[in-house]
C-alpha cells in the first residue's frame, strides 16, 4: 500500500498483520521512515512487513481517487486483478493534522461525532483484501463516518 510508513497506510499494514497476514508490503517516498516502520511492524506482529520505498504521486481529492480506481480496475480486471479504493475521512495522521491535533473539535463537525480509528481503517482494508471483496470491482469505499452522504443530503435539502 502507498503511504505505508505512517498514518492511514501504517494503520492498514498493522491491521493486516494483526489479523494474520504473513507478508505486507508498504511503500513511501522516504526510504528511512519506510524501512523503520517495516521493522517496527514486523517486530510487533507475527507476520513480515516489507519496505519498498519509491517516490510515487499522491492522489489528491476523492474524485481523482475514484477515477484512478475505475481506470486501474478496467485495465487490470482482464488479468484477474481486482482494484478497489478507500476514500478516508478524518483520521489522526500527519496528513490530517486537524484530526490528529484537535480530534474533539473535528469530531463535533462529523456525522458520526468522532474521527476514524485504526480499527475502522484496518477493518475496511481487510474486507477489501478478503475473499468477500472478490466480486466488488472499481468501487471506492468511503471510510468517513458519513461525511460524504451528510454533505450530499444537505445539498439536496438546501
Amino acid at each position: 500500500m502507498t503511504g505505508g510508513s505512517r498514518g492511514i497506510g501504517k494503520m492498514i499494514a498493522a491491521g493486516f498483520l494483526s489479523h494474520g497476514a504473513a507478508k505486507v508490503y508498504i511503500t513511501a517516498r522516504k526510504a528511512g521512515p519506510c524501512e523503520a516502520t517495516a521493522k517496527e511492524l514486523t517486530a510487533e506482529y507475527g507476520g513480515e512487513c516489507i519496505a519498498l520505498p519509491i517516490d510515487i504521486a499522491t492522489v489528491a481529492g476523492c474524485e481523482q481517487l475514484i477515477h484512478l480506481t475505475r481506470r486501474m480496475a478496467a485495465k487490470l480486471i482482464g488479468d484477474h486483478v481486482v482494484v478497489t479504493g478507500i476514500a478516508p475521512g478524518p483520521f489522526a495522521s500527519d496528513t490530517n493534522r486537524a484530526a490528529r491535533d484537535h480530534a474533539d473539535e473535528v469530531a463535533l463537525r462529523e456525522p458520526s461525532r468522532r474521527i476514524g480509528t485504526t480499527e475502522d481503517m484496518a477493518g475496511a482494508a481487510i474486507f477489501l483484501a478478503s475473499r468477500a471483496d472478490d466480486y466488488v470491482v472499481a468501487t471506492t469505499l468511503a471510510v468517513d463516518g458519513g461525511i460524504v452522504y451528510a454533505r450530499a443530503g444537505a445539498e439536496i435539502a438546501g
